[in-house]
């Protein structure tokens, strides 16, 4: 997305409540809400480190009342494929039923909603999904997706869906992979028939925090213009970092028994609402690759 966010003439957020602050999109926007001066609560699932704003969506069976907000993040959640396949009841009790009683609770507030969905709630057979489309499930983690947009649909009035492509920035976990693939002198290895349609993290929270400051009702999808495989960042990886002649092997996520119902899908939606309600224009895969390899290069590998 590379377009600033206006600030001018919007409503300011005046207190924000963020449900995981210390998770990979919650510590962003605490990093910007800070930045900007905003009041704001971030629970943690963390005891020892937030007492007082401790929250956690299997352990906690009461929804604490911390006071009014005006915007509420739900940030919270298990959200790695593999895991909600292999373990479906205990990822059932976080991303369904504890946010189903996150959400009863905030029905009785006035507070505006936003909740991140996934691009994998559509079936993939083509590109360019658009959010009026059909929506059609195909792993357990996009499924429980599903089932909670239309339960905030049933009991919200004022909420926002963000259904997102691959959420990245410099500390994309498959970069360390690779590169201790390459320091144990092991072959690279990364999926040819995955793709992803990547979203700058920092990018993903001035969408959410412009959405969030005008109340903007609705569902939005959130991607790059374009998608690439993981085996294509592999071979930008190797080049970025000047890694010559490292083998890179093809994997097939089609063989993998957690990857094989998203596998040989498209990634890359519709950004064309997203782009007419907030004037936000997305990136292309390859920009946003190029973005991170940059950021992991300069932010990590010259601390080595």
């Amino acid at each position: 997305m590379d377009k600033e966010i206006k600030k001018e003439d919007k409503k300011e957020v005046k207190k924000t409540l963020i449900i995981g602050g210390d998770g990979f999109i919650g510590r962003r926007l605490v990093e910007q809400l800070k930045v900007t001066g905003k009041s704001f609560l971030a629970t943690s699932r963390r005891k020892k480190n937030s007492k007082k704003n401790y929250f956690d969506l299997l352990k906690t069976k009461r929804v604490p009342s911390w006071g009014n907000y005006d915007v509420v993040f739900i940030c919270a959640g298990m959200t790695s494929y593999d895991k909600c396949e292999a373990q479906k009841t205990l990822s059932r009790k976080i991303n369904v039923i504890g946010i189903k009683r996150l959400i009863l609770s905030l029905k009785k507030t006035k507070a505006f909603v936003i909740y991140y969905s996934s691009s994998c709630v559509y079936n993939g057979n083509r590109k360019y999904h658009k959010e009026t489309d059909k929506l059609e499930p195909r792993s357990e983690y996009s499924r429980q997706k599903v089932t909670i947009e239309k339960y905030i649909k049933e009991n919200l009035k004022e909420y926002a869906i963000i259904r997102v492509g691959k959420v990245v920035n410099e500390a994309f976990p498959i970069l360390s992979k690779w590169h201790e693939e390459i320091y144990e002198k092991r072959p690279i290895t990364a999926y040819n028939d995955f793709t992803l349609s990547p979203i700058l993290c920092d990018e993903l929270v001035k969408i959410s925090l412009q959405i969030a400051n005008e109340r903007i009702n609705g569902v939005f999808n959130v991607s790059a213009r374009t998608q690439v495989s993981y085996y294509t960042v592999a071979k930008a990886f190797c080049q970025k970092m000047n890694y010559k002649n490292v083998p890179i092997e093809k994997l097939q996520a089609s063989e993998d028994l957690a990857l094989k119902n998203i596998a040989k899908r498209h990634s890359v939606l519709s950004t064309a609402h997203l782009r007419k309600k907030l004037g936000v224009k997305s990136m292309s895969a390859k920009e946003v690759i190029n973005k991170i390899l940059h950021l992991y290069k300069t932010k990590y590998l010259e601390k080595i």
